[in-house]
């Protein structure tokens, strides 16, 4: 599965919830799953990690290339390029 398609069947599982939520209560949600991640790769079995990496690849996923999150960084007072390639 390319990421395209994962956006897809992200999109027509969890879109309209997606949406219904909110920008402000999807960030939480997205830094809450990172927590999860990080206490896995602490504490948990293999299994355990492979389970909290995917749920935080499907919200990251869900959220680029025009998706609510993106949409909500284009209004921030922020120099999009530089922050995009602040690594590169």
């Amino acid at each position: 599965m390319n990421l395209l398609e994962l956006q897809d069947v992200i999109e027509r599982t969890y879109g309209e919830r997606d949406r219904d939520r909110g920008v402000p209560s999807t960030v939480a949600w997205l830094a809450e799953e990172i927590g999860e991640l990080a206490q896995a790769v602490r504490k948990g079995s293999r299994e355990d990690q492979i389970h909290e990496f995917s749920d935080v690849l499907a919200w990251v996923a869900s959220h680029i290339g025009g998706r609510p999150l993106c949409r909500w960084m284009s209004t921030l007072p922020v120099d999009s390029v530089r922050m995009l390639t602040r690594h590169g």
